[in-house]
């Protein structure tokens, strides 16, 4: 009897472990994969963008004139300008306005060799898409919004949604 009660409790334990394991991992997995979003973002966007000195004792652009090609290109300045310290990495170029984008470029020619993938960007926008679906998506009091992990504010539309919002009950 005590033989065939252990296997009892040996069964219920891991089918109780096993059915808690589960949602936990991608618990862990979906809190990796937010908690890294702007990491993979920039790893992708920067995948092969290099920035190539043309000589072996030339300089990189100062800002003033990385400003000055930008505007010729743009028609606009840039919002903010990161300069690495490896000079191998581009220069990034936050342009404002109605449309923000980012330009990568050349931190000796200044010209432009990439732009934000958008094929990694839409997915980890969309995740976590909205858990609510149907009329309780509607029912603000049952739902918390929340801001997407992006730099733009949120702003409420005509419709009284807030656009760039998740829907999370």
């Amino acid at each position: 009897m005590p033989n065939r009660l252990r296997k009892v409790f040996f069964w219920m334990h891991l089918t109780a472990g096993i059915s808690v394991a589960l949602p936990v991992f991608v618990l862990c997995i979906t809190g990796f994969l937010m908690m890294y979003e702007r990491q993979m973002e920039t790893w992708v966007d920067l995948w092969n963008v290099k920035s190539h000195r043309p000589a072996p004792d030339a300089q990189a652009l100062d800002v003033e004139n990385l400003i000055r090609k930008v505007r010729e290109m743009r028609g606009a300045d840039p919002g903010s300008i990161k300069v690495s310290a490896d000079d191998t990495q581009p220069v990034e170029v936050q342009m404002e306005g109605k449309t923000p984008s980012v330009l990568y470029l050349d931190a000796y020619s200044g010209a432009v060799i990439g732009q934000p993938s958008r094929k990694i960007r839409r997915p980890l926008r969309r995740f976590p898409a909205h858990f609510c679906s149907g009329p309780a998506a509607m029912e603000r009091d049952k739902c918390l919004i929340v801001q997407p992990l992006t730099d733009f504010p949120l702003e409420q539309g005509r419709s009284g949604r807030y656009s760039g919002s998740r829907t999370l009950c």
